[in-house]
Parts: structure tokens; C-alpha cells; sequence
């Protein structure tokens, strides 16, 4: 039903903004500020609707045991915690049809030290659909791994180990970015040392799997936890487009 309704709004929403755009062209209207503000919200609205839609709602019927054999998307090793990894399955007991599209597996057991962001690895765990939020009201976990991808989650069993011997498809875009990312972190890593580095990696790249529970803590205290929430990337955006705005302004009066 919820697509079906999504598939609706998009559909109303596109003829409404593609009426409006053709009217907008025809009879010059866009020189009304509210019009042209509408056919914004409007836009916003379609692409929405399209994301919903082009997002895979698989889900697990009940938790269960099994043997998975996945590309390592993103692996986050925490000192004194259990690791995390981000894995695309290929392939689970067996089948290699009807996969979670992404799961997210918490390891307390070894994962072997050559397994790296790109890396296929092999090991067992319990999965299940991804837990909503704990109180009412509170952060919807289930949703947020909606939108990010993550169909199952569950507990490594074993330990993580790589093999050799499976096809793998080429990088997306985003496994891209990731390696970038990635690169980024062992550079700043490197040259900062302590946990000077690890809160540098947290605001630039967003990583904070380096951070120690006493930093973490600290920041919250300090009241600056919201910092590494926002993660590098947005504030990246926000000062771009702070940076934007404020040329702009100048730019329209030069006696500044």
C-alpha cells in the first residue's frame, strides 16, 4: 500500500510541476517569486517520492543462523569494542538470489588483519531485520538503515576471514568515494597522532570508530558531541554554502 501511494503523489506531483514549468515557459510566470518557490517544493517532492521508490524494502521474516560470503563495503575496527562491518552479500547458505541488499554485522570475534574495505570475506552469524527504536519517540534505528541500505544486521559467529576465489562486480560509485574517504583518514591518521587524529578524522571524513570512549565522553560533557553528528561532510556543505551566500552579498555591494 505504501508504495502504491507513493507511486500516486509521484505521479500527481510530476503533472502538477511539469504543468507548471510549460505554463511558467509560455506565459513568462516565473517572475513571480511564490511561483517559482512552489515548482522548488514541488521538485523536492518528486525526488522524494522517486528515492522511496527506488529503494529495496526486503525484509527479514525472522531471525536465523547463516554462513555469508560478502564484498566488505566499510569496516570500522574499535579498540576495546566490538568491530563493525558493512557488507554486500554474495552469497548466503548457498543462495546467491534474494539477498539483503546491505547488512551490518557487530564482530567481537577476530577478523583477520589482511580483511580491508573491498575485500571478500566469509564468516557466520546470527541475522535479523534491523531493530526500531528503543523507547517510543527515540531514534528509529530500522529507518535509518532503511535509507542507508541495510536490509539485516546481526552478530558474527566466527571469525572474519578473506577469500580469494569469488567473482566480484566492479565499484559503484560509492565504494568510490568510500576509498577516497578512506584515504583521507589514513593521511590525517598519520601525520596526527593520539586521539588529536581521531577527532580530526571524525569532523573531516566521519569515521569515529577511532575515537576512545573517554574523548567521546569529553565531548559530550563539553557539550560538542553534536559536532561529530553532523560528521565532516555537512559541515563541509555548510560552509560551502555559507561561502557562497556571503560572495554573493559582497558581490552585490562592493563599497563592503
Amino acid at each position: 500500500a505504501a508504495e502504491i501511494t507513493s507511486y500516486i503523489i509521484l505521479v500527481i506531483v510530476s503533472v502538477i510541476f511539469v504543468g507548471l514549468v510549460f505554463a511558467a515557459s509560455k506565459y513568462r510566470l516565473f517572475k513571480s517569486l511564490y511561483l517559482a518557490l512552489f515548482s522548488l517544493f514541488l521538485l523536492g517532492v518528486m525526488v522524494g517520492q522517486f528515492r522511496l521508490l527506488t529503494l529495496e524494502h526486503a525484509e527479514l521474516d525472522k531471525p536465523y543462523y547463516a554462513d555469508v560470503a560478502g564484498l566488505v563495503e566499510r569496516l570500522d575496527l574499535r579498540e576495546g569494542r566490538a568491530s563493525r562491518l558493512i557488507v554486500k552479500p554474495l552469497e548466503i547458505n548457498g543462495r546467491i538470489d534474494d539477498l539483503p541488499k546491505l547488512i551490518r554485522i557487530s564482530a567481537r570475534t577476530e577478523i583477520e588483519a589482511s580483511v580491508r574495505s573491498g575485500s571478500v570475506v566469509t564468516f557466520a552469524a546470527e541475522l535479523r531485520r534491523p531493530n526500531g527504536p528503543i523507547i517510543p519517540g527515540g531514534y528509529n534505528f530500522a529507518k535509518a538503515a532503511f535509507f542507508e541500505g541495510v536490509q539485516a544486521e546481526g552478530i558474527a559467529m566466527s571469525g572474519v576471514a578473506p577469500i580469494a576465489n569469488m567473482a566480484v562486480a566492479k565499484s559503484s560509485p560509492s565504494q568510490k568515494i568510500l576509498k577516497i574517504r578512506e584515504a583521507v583518514e589514513e593521511v590525517l591518521l598519520k601525520n596526527i597522532s593520539g586521539q588529536a587524529g581521531a577527532v580530526s578524522v571524525a569532523l573531516t571524513v566521519g569515521f569515529r570508530n577511532h575515537l576512545s570512549s573517554e574523548t567521546t565522553e569529553a565531548l559530550r560533557r563539553a557539550g560538542l558531541s553534536h559536532l561529530l553528528a553532523i560528521s565532516g561532510l555537512h559541515m563541509g556543505l555548510v560552509t560551502a554554502a555559507a561561502f557562497v551566500v556571503f560572495e554573493f552579498l559582497f558581490a552585490c555591494f562592493p563599497g563592503v
